[in-house]
């Protein structure tokens, strides 16, 4: 990890655990276990997951823009707050150990999961309640972002589960799903990062929330690619295609095939059992349309119009702001 993204997040993960011994809260055994701070049998302590996304680009932009970085850090520890409510809700969801860190389902199950869930929610929208610095209108302009933000995410949700019984999706559709889902809090965040600007303009604080959405969109199709190929063109197997969830690689093969091939995506998706044939089948078919190139090329694309935006709020933005920004993105698009 890059040296200054390093730095923010040794500040995010001291603050975030501050903010919830503080409240000693009977929800610490189980959000102390999902942070890594213990492990489920003893109190003795686990490597700590890096903080997430969202918390490390709200560091970083409001750098950028020369923010009070005190003022900023309070504002990432809500997010980070919040990314880990999402975390915890999803594992619940996907009935999954977790990809980031300890699953709470897998050791107290789903209803604790939802409870320790909701806290985090909570102690999300307290800590920028209580920022001791900001003004009450932007402190409200924090609030009404981050709770639009999360509903949002909510819709994206529920629009990819609805995908997952459909075939026939045009990628407009598709990319507005990913826009919700993937991209609402990545928006959240660069929309934060603006907040302790006193007299940044409403329509470039949008600006900023449209880099993180489309930042945000570009690391799911990465992500998306690696679950599908491989980090390098390899390992084709059922586990590492993303069952039954719509990638935008898939849809562009839906949309861009033959009859013929269309239903042979179709026999090996609505299987009952997706063995390792149809699996690679799928792949093969994706491959071979050129699927990959294009999903490659939206997220480069999306990426590329981030940095565009960015360069024209700051004029004095540096290289190595940008060299920062694209470590994390690189870091996070794995």
């Amino acid at each position: 990890m890059n040296q200054r993204l390093y730095a923010y997040a040794s500040a995010i993960k001291s603050e975030v655990k501050s903010v919830i011994e503080d409240q000693k809260s009977i929800l610490f055994e189980l959000l102390s276990y999902h942070f890594g701070w213990t492990n489920s049998e003893t109190i003795e302590e686990e490597p700590t997951p890096i903080p997430h996304f969202e918390s490390l680009l709200c560091m970083h932009l409001s750098r950028i823009q020369g923010n009070d970085y005190s003022d900023t850090l309070q504002l990432a520890v809500a997010l980070e707050l919040i990314t880990n409510f999402i975390e915890i809700h999803n594992d619940v969801q996907n009935g999954g150990q977790g990809a980031h860190s300890n699953s709470i389902w897998w050791s107290w199950g789903p209803a604790q999961a939802i409870n320790a869930g909701d806290g985090l929610h909570a102690l999300a929208r307290t800590a920028i309640l209580n920022h001791p610095n900001l003004k009450n209108d932007h402190i409200l302009l924090a609030i009404k972002n981050l709770d639009s933000s999360c509903l949002s995410l909510f819709e994206g949700q529920f629009t990819d589960i609805n995908f997952r019984d459909q075939m026939e999706i045009e990628e407009s559709s598709f990319i507005d799903m990913l826009e919700r889902k993937s991209g609402s809090m990545p928006s959240c965040s660069s929309y934060l990062s603006t907040i302790p600007a006193e007299h940044l303009t409403t329509q470039n604080r949008d600006l900023y929330a449209e880099i993180g959405r489309d930042l945000g969109v570009a690391l799911q199709i990465n992500r998306d690619i690696i679950q599908i190929w491989g980090p390098e063109d390899t390992g084709i197997t059922r586990d590492n295609l993303m069952l039954r969830r719509k990638t935008l690689p898939l849809i562009y093969a839906l949309n861009h095939s033959e009859e013929t091939t269309k239903r042979k995506i179709l026999t090996a998706y609505m299987s009952r059992v997706m063995d390792d044939e149809a699996g690679e089948t799928l792949v093969n078919i994706m491959t071979e349309c050129g699927a990959k190139e294009y999903a490659q090329s939206k997220a480069q694309s999306l990426y590329l119009s981030s940095i565009n935006k960015l360069k024209e709020l700051n004029d004095n933005i540096t290289d190595t702001d940008l060299k920062v920004l694209g470590s994390l993105y690189e870091d996070f698009s794995k």
